[in-house]
């Protein structure tokens, strides 16, 4: 699933329970990601962000990897890599 660029929120429970989801294209204009956004989740969800994640508050990247892969601009992040880390490499 993309989400279209332009979108700046995803609601919270938005995806919730979306057991048949495999990949979510998320646009560089997201600035929100509400409580549980992608709660129940398929546990190998896959998180692709486009563009420049400078923009983004680390509270949008962080809860996503915990749980699921994550990829910018096609680079995998890892759980231990810091917000300030991430700009430094994808932005």
């Amino acid at each position: 699933m993309t989400i279209p660029e332009g979108v700046k929120d995803i609601e919270e429970s938005a995806f919730q329970y979306c057991a048949g989801l495999a990949e979510v294209t998320i646009p560089a204009s997201i600035r929100r990601v509400g409580k549980d956004a992608f709660k129940d989740c398929n546990a190998s969800l896959c998180f692709n962000i486009l563009g420049n994640v400078e923009s983004m508050k680390e509270s949008i990247i962080t809860p996503l990897l915990r749980k699921h892969r994550v990829l910018v601009n096609g680079g995998e992040l890892t759980p231990d890599m810091s917000m300030r880390l991430i700009v430094q490499l994808y932005s």
